[in-house]
């Protein structure tokens, strides 16, 4: 917590849920939350554009960064101008509920032009 800012979201993404230029898009993507079922979790990209779907192997880095735990992934053929909805089963939110899913989709935008 800085600046006595309190707000702690259930989960972070990267690259985010929403509009993200594709020159941002740099490497693996991930996902913070505060536990995974490490035998269970999967991950699940599908391009909202063309309807493939793929299941990138799982990364687990040792350790918190900051109150969160990450798991990393890397999707190949993203696009720019496509949709992607990522899916993430069997998370720990904060309130230390049962496994739950998380899914957002990225929108890849090409930013060259401008």
């Amino acid at each position: 917590m800085t600046g006595g800012n309190e707000f702690r979201p259930d989960w972070l993404a990267y690259p985010p849920p929403g509009p993200c230029p594709q020159a941002a898009i740099l490497g693996k993507w991930s996902l913070g939350v505060w536990g995974f079922d490490q035998d269970n979790t999967a991950v699940t990209v599908t391009d909202l554009t063309t309807q493939d779907a793929q299941q990138p192997g799982l990364e687990f880095p040792g350790g918190m960064y900051g109150s969160y735990s990450y798991l990393a992934f890397q999707p190949t053929g993203i696009v720019a101008g496509h949709d992607y909805e990522v899916t993430v089963t069997d998370v720990r939110t904060a309130s230390g509920e049962q496994p739950a899913t998380i899914s957002y989709t990225v929108q890849v935008v090409d930013c060259s032009q401008y």
